[in-house]
């Protein structure tokens, strides 16, 4: 995204909170313009991502009202817009068409679109998945361990290949690791998921895909960063 925009977000009703989300590269030096911190000194500029800042929105010397100013940069920020049927067709298609060991595809996938169900899906990591809440869609990975003794192996290739296809489409995607791992409520990543969205007790998480368009793509590596002395021919 080449601009930077603003739009309301809250629904055009009485109400005594009003959000207003700015999203592009100079949203930080925007945001800056009106902002001041409690004692004068924090700017807006400077703070930490995914962190929340209380202050004051003021024209010039006057203030205005108080607010908290949530930041989320790129690339794990989302503008909150949903993904086009065709672009997460596409990306489905790649996961279903991924290799796998003997062709046993072990895989099952379960895409999550609504809005609550994705904010209540962003407490299924901890500290790790809160992209989610404006994401445009989540893609679970589950497999059935019993097709298959590399479902782990199968089902990481699927999301890989889900992953670079969602970049070709020019969206942002984040793999967030399920299996191993623990929601906010202390139970395992994967019941947590596997309650949400009842899924049947035979069926094992891998890895969450999340899914969305950037607020700010990120710059592509160069082959200059290539670290070439890992690979060894013959030997190592």
């Amino acid at each position: 995204m080449a601009d930077t925009i603003a739009a309301v977000a809250t629904a055009m009703t009485a109400s005594g909170i009003g959000i207003i989300r700015i999203s592009g590269p100079k949203s930080r030096e925007i945001a800056g313009k009106i902002y001041r911190s409690k004692g004068g000194k924090k700017r807006i500029e400077n703070v930490p991502s995914h962190t929340i800042q209380y202050g004051f929105i003021c024209d010039e010397d006057e203030v205005i009202d108080e607010v908290l100013v949530m930041i989320m940069d790129a690339p794990r920020s989302y503008t909150g817009e949903k993904i086009a049927k065709e672009k997460l067709d596409n990306i489905l298609q790649a996961g279903l068409l991924s290799a796998s060991g003997r062709s046993r595809k072990p895989w099952e996938f379960v895409v999550v679109q609504e809005k609550e169900m994705l904010e209540k899906l962003s407490h299924c990591r901890v500290g790790a998945a809160k992209m989610l809440e404006n994401a445009g869609c989540a893609i679970l990975v589950f497999a059935n361990p019993e097709k298959t003794d590399v479902w782990v192996e199968d089902c990481s290739i699927a999301m890989s290949n889900m992953h670079l296809m969602a970049d070709s489409l020019g969206l942002g995607s984040c793999w967030i690791q399920g299996r191993l791992r623990e929601a906010e409520n202390r139970e395992s990543t994967e019941a947590y998921c596997r309650k949400l969205l009842n899924v049947p007790e035979e069926y094992v998480l891998e890895a969450i895909l999340s899914v969305g368009v950037l607020n700010e793509h990120p710059k592509a590596h160069t082959l200059e960063e290539l670290e070439k002395e890992k690979v060894h021919y013959e030997t190592y």
